[in-house]
């Protein structure tokens, strides 16, 4: 009972995986966004300078401008550093290929265990461990992966 219910993967840790993958996918979008536009603002900003130094606008003008890309140039950097530490919390992202990766080789040292101490042993390698309640009609067992 307990090797079936450790080799199936139920729809909750199913739902969670893809929903996490899916906000990491959105924040690795809306980062390169972010890039994009950055890249632009600079290229603006160097616009103006040539601009500037070509005197094709006024100082007053230059300063002018300026400030509008500085100030975007300063938010956009912002914005994309919250971005980069968002990913680099989902560094350890989990993926159901994975997940089911760590279940086959579990099946392949349980299956071919001779004794119980080295079936515990691969239990050991994908559990952390199992919690169960005892109820009316029997034993929930819940099993937490590592």
């Amino acid at each position: 009972m307990l090797y079936q219910k450790i080799i199936k993967i139920d729809d909750k840790t199913l739902e969670l995986v893809e929903e996490t993958n899916e906000q990491c996918q959105e924040l690795e979008a809306f980062l390169e966004m972010k890039q994009r536009e950055l890249a632009q603002t600079e290229k603006g900003i160097e616009k103006m300078l040539d601009l500037y130094e070509d005197g094709m606008i006024t100082k007053q003008r230059f300063s002018e401008r300026i400030g509008g890309h500085e100030k975007t140039k300063n938010e956009l950097e912002a914005e994309i550093e919250k971005c980069k530490l968002a990913l680099a919390a989902q560094v350890h992202l989990v993926t159901v290929e994975m997940i089911q990766n760590r279940i086959d080789e579990f099946k392949e040292l349980f299956s071919s265990a001779i004794s119980p101490g080295e079936q515990n042993r691969a239990y050991r390698l994908l559990v952390e461990r199992i919690v169960y309640d005892r109820e009316e009609n029997g034993v929930t067992l819940e099993v937490l992966y590592k």
